[in-house]
């Protein structure tokens, strides 16, 4: 799994991340992340069609790692990925990573793998996972 170069790869993934940005009502989305990856700040993990977007954050304070998208054809993205942005947030001393989802199968997945509800903000779930 490595960590590519802004626009390597991220052409691949365009439909993807299209389709989850129409979903979460970010029309926008791809353009979003193609921008912040060209500015490093957000960062590219691949491995075949799996793909997770991580961008380091600090809110109230709290130095974070999102997981901003995450995709894979087998369902499995948050689970391939995680070793990666566990390893990031560790990195920059981050306290935790979250990431936001509308799906609402994502909810017991996200327990099983030790995240936590962080909150609810729109119609989104916030998950967190300490470290």
């Amino acid at each position: 799994m490595l960590h590519l170069q802004p626009f390597r790869r991220l052409i691949h993934f365009k439909k993807p991340i299209e389709a989850i940005g129409e979903r979460c009502g970010v029309p926008q989305l791809f353009s979003q992340i193609a921008l912040a990856l060209a500015n490093e700040r957000a960062f590219l993990f691949a491995d075949g069609d799996s793909f997770c977007v991580l961008r380091p954050k600090v809110e109230n304070d709290e130095r974070i790692v999102e997981a901003w998208v995450a995709y894979s054809q087998h369902g499995s993205a948050i689970r391939t990925h995680l070793p990666q942005a566990k390893q990031m947030a560790r990195e920059i001393g981050a306290s935790c990573i979250q990431f936001w989802t509308v799906l609402p199968v994502l909810n017991q997945f996200a327990r099983r793998l030790g995240f936590e509800r962080h909150r609810t903000e729109r119609a989104f779930t916030i998950w967190r996972i300490p470290l």
